[in-house]
């Protein structure tokens, strides 16, 4: 099955998004606890495995309104 690039995600945009430092978010992935793929020499996170490490982080993702 072969995905969009647009279906995944850098380090640094994850990084950005969730206001952490770039090296938060390799450091995640090196130890497993953010899936991700190395494509040459940099990472790339689907956006499947992002949504469900904020779901189970029990992260709002950014985007999303809170509800009062």
């Amino acid at each position: 099955m072969r995905k969009n690039l647009r279906e995944f995600l850098t380090a640094q945009e994850v990084a950005k998004e969730l206001r952490v430092h770039y090296k938060t978010v390799v450091r995640w992935i090196t130890t497993g606890y953010l899936p991700a793929m190395k494509v040459g020499r940099h990472y790339r996170i689907s956006r499947e495995a992002y949504q469900e490490f904020l779901r189970k982080q029990n992260i709002q993702p950014p985007d999303t309104p809170t509800n009062p």
